[in-house]
Order: C-alpha cells, then sequence, then structure tokens
C-alpha cells in the first residue's frame, strides 16, 4: 500500500492534474514549533524589494514555509490544503497524526518573488537554499538534506554533476531521476513503477512555462503563465494568480498576501472563515526565523556548509560541497 502510495505522490510531483480556480490557500496547519526568540530590529538584516520572475528550481533543496499536502484514501486522492509544518521531504515519513498523508513533492518551476522565496507549481512557498547559498553558477556541487528523528537517519542527495545535468540518489524524494538542460527547458527522466523510461519535458519562453510527460501526454495547460504584470500558476488542482501589488506587497492567489515590513516579512493567510492568520520571517546574519503570532515556530540556522533546524520530532541540516578545484573565485 504504501508503495503504491509513494508512486502516486512522485508521479503528481511531475505533473498537473487538471486546474480549476481553487484556492490553493484555503487551509492550513498551524506552526507546531515552540516559543523562538527573533532577532530584536538593530540586529535584523533588512529584506530587499520584491519583484517577480518565472523560472525553473531543479535542486528541489528549499526551507520550507508552506507547503501542500494531499491524502490517500480509498477512493483516490483529496487535496488536504496548505500545512505550515510538514516537510515535501516527509512523503516518506507519514504523519503520526492523521494517517496516510504525504506531502507533495517539489515542483521544478514556478515563480521567484525575490528575497530566496519561491513558489512553485505544485503550489508549495518556501526559500530556495541555491538562491541563499549564492551556489547556483558553480559548475558541480553536492548538497546532502539529512533527517535524524527516533525512528532512525535518512540522507538525500542531489548533485550538479556538470553544467547541464542534476542528479537525484535513491533516498530522495526523487529516486535515481536525472534532469538535462536543453536551449528550451529541460528534460526530466523520472523512471516509475509504470515505466523505466518515463520523461518530462519542460519547456520555457518568456512567456509561459509548460511540460509534456512521454507516458501520459500533455496534461492541461501551460503550468506558469505570464499574464501582463502578474502570472498565473496552475498548479496540482489550483490556479494562483501572482501579482506584485508594489514593491512590498505581493499577494499569491486571493488569500496570501505577503508584505515587505523592512526587517521583517509578514504573511497573512484569510481563511475561509474569515479568520485571518498572520505568520513573519526575520532574519540575522546566522538566521532566518519563522514564527506564529504567538511566536511559537522554527529557527534555521547557518552553518559553514549550508543551515540545520530543528521540529518536534526531527532535526534536519543541509550541507554543501564544492569540490575545492571547481570553486569560481
Amino acid at each position: 500500500m504504501k508503495s503504491w502510495m509513494a508512486a502516486m505522490v512522485l508521479l503528481l510531483g511531475m505533473v498537473n492534474v487538471g486546474c480549476g480556480p481553487v484556492n490553493p490557500f484555503n487551509s492550513f496547519q498551524v506552526i507546531r514549533g515552540p516559543r523562538i526568540d527573533p532577532p530584536p530590529d538593530d540586529e535584523s538584516v533588512p529584506f530587499d524589494p520584491f519583484q517577480l520572475r518565472m523560472r525553473l528550481e531543479p535542486y528541489r533543496i528549499r526551507i520550507d514555509l508552506f507547503i501542500r499536502v494531499w491524502s490517500v484514501l480509498d477512493n483516490g486522492l483529496i487535496d488536504d490544503g496548505i500545512d505550515a509544518y510538514i516537510e515535501p521531504d516527509d512523503s516518506l515519513f507519514f504523519r503520526q497524526d492523521k494517517d496516510m498523508t504525504p506531502a507533495a513533492v517539489y515542483g521544478l518551476y514556478g515563480i521567484d518573488l525575490g528575497n530566496h522565496l519561491f513558489y512553485d507549481s505544485n503550489g508549495n512557498l518556501g526559500l530556495d537554499v541555491v538562491e541563499l547559498l549564492a551556489i547556483g553558477n558553480e559548475p558541480r556541487f553536492v548538497i546532502d538534506k539529512e533527517r535524524t528523528s527516533r525512528s532512525g537517519r535518512a540522507v538525500s542527495k542531489v548533485e550538479k554533476q556538470e553544467k547541464q545535468l542534476i542528479t537525484y540518489d535513491s533516498l530522495s524524494a526523487y529516486p535515481d531521476q536525472w534532469i538535462e538542460f536543453n536551449s528550451g527547458g529541460a528534460v526530466l527522466h523520472c523512471p516509475t513503477l509504470f515505466s523505466k523510461d518515463a520523461k518530462l519535458e519542460i519547456l520555457q519562453d518568456e512567456n509561459s512555462i509548460e511540460s509534456h510527460s512521454s507516458t501520459l501526454g500533455r496534461l492541461g495547460e501551460a503550468e506558469v503563465v505570464r499574464e501582463g504584470d502578474t502570472f498565473r500558476v496552475l498548479s496540482l488542482g489550483t490556479s494562483a494568480r501572482i501579482r506584485l501589488e508594489n514593491e512590498k506587497t505581493i499577494w499569491v492567489g486571493e488569500s496570501l498576501c505577503i508584505k515587505n515590513l523592512g526587517k521583517m516579512l509578514e504573511f497573512s493567510v484569510q481563511e475561509k472563515a474569515g479568520k485571518t492568520d498572520r505568520y513573519f520571517l526575520k532574519k540575522s546574519e546566522q538566521a532566518f526565523y519563522w514564527y506564529d503570532a504567538e511566536g511559537r515556530g522554527i529557527v534555521f540556522e547557518k552553518t559553514d556548509t549550508g543551515y540545520r533546524w530543528k521540529k518536534a520530532f526531527a532535526a534536519y541540516s543541509i550541507n554543501v560541497e564544492i569540490p575545492p578545484n571547481k570553486r569560481i573565485h
């Protein structure tokens, strides 16, 4: 049963499954972290003005702020809305409070909001670690993401082997996949239980990013579309319009408003019942602080090789290795 569910989750990570005007931020869970101590303003680092651009994000190594989750039931997949706590890489670890609810995997493309924020085609919003660490132009590197909990230790790896090739190891959320880039976009080779030769072709131009599956044909319309000064992201059962109101305010859909308050970002989420929940992101020279209105949250600490953080049941770390003779000076 779990093998079937894992295969379905991986398949969802590759394709768009029919999009309607559904609010992508209609429900999510409150952060389950302890109280933290964000830095005072005189120790905080200011954020840059917002800007929007669509792009590929093929490494799929991120620090999550909001993610999309799906429930696997006997009659299929049910959209569970947005979760502010569970990791996409936790799709192999089923939640204790709601049985058999894997997290959606990361999309390969989406909208860069500025300040290292990335909203992907699967409805996940987080910080792009490759951008944070400024290693995207390095010709070769390896990123390890480690999860340690009472159930043991798991390490997944993504490797940039050369300019046109990225690979994922068998323990990652994307087992034995690899990406090749070309002038028009990229090709994701994604062996599944259904086809060892499965591929997803990603095509990009100045107005859209769309995908074609070698086994399922073209699924839906272009996943990211430029509409004048705004973008529309057609993701897993949702359609979100991303618009820049001004350099200090971004709307994602109709219910998530992100405001740049200088030394803090405020995320206001309007729920169905009219209630508004607020989350905040601050940063210092050594960490990011993500927390709710009651001060509960997570501290993402910068290390010599990446980032580390703790959650209720697990500790995480992201570590980057760049071959010394390949480093750009």
